[in-house]
């Protein structure tokens, strides 16, 4: 008796955080029944508004589709936010600091798009080696 109540606490324990976990990672992320419509987590909602130049529209658009994937945990969701809009400050100081040049902002949109496109595709060969890996073990 003495060691199924300690037992029993701690079963009891990782099941509230289990569910409690799983309740804050719906409710943050709306449950999956709504649109969310707002791009990441910042407070304006104009951000991903078009800028009128080719290079900074064609790499917002890969950023909010990059936004849009249901199927990740609590973290990784929040990192990718984070570098999204990261990225997303970025295009803004481009152009404020470029005021009237439209190819030097078109230079620099492309510059950052073709930066995160690379970082992107390395991480995905991340990715892959490290499923092969698993199904390699997981075969033998």
């Amino acid at each position: 008796m003495k060691n199924k109540l300690p037992f029993l606490l701690a079963l009891l324990l990782l099941l509230t955080v289990g569910f409690g976990c799983s309740w804050i990672d719906k409710a943050t992320s709306g449950g999956g029944s709504s649109d969310n419509t707002n791009a990441g987590n910042s407070a304006n909602p104009n951000e991903t508004a078009k800028t009128g130049v080719a290079e900074c529209d064609e790499f917002i658009d890969i950023l909010n589709n990059d936004q849009k994937k249901p199927d990740e945990d609590f973290v990784s969701r929040k990192i990718r936010e984070y570098a999204i809009d990261f990225a997303k400050e970025a295009i803004k100081k481009n152009i404020e600091d470029n005021k009237g040049d439209k190819t030097k902002i078109a230079e620099g949109c492309k510059k950052a798009k073709d930066d995160y496109v690379k970082k992107k595709d390395e991480k995905n060969k991340e990715e892959q080696k490290k499923d092969d890996k698993k199904t390699d073990t997981q075969k033998s």
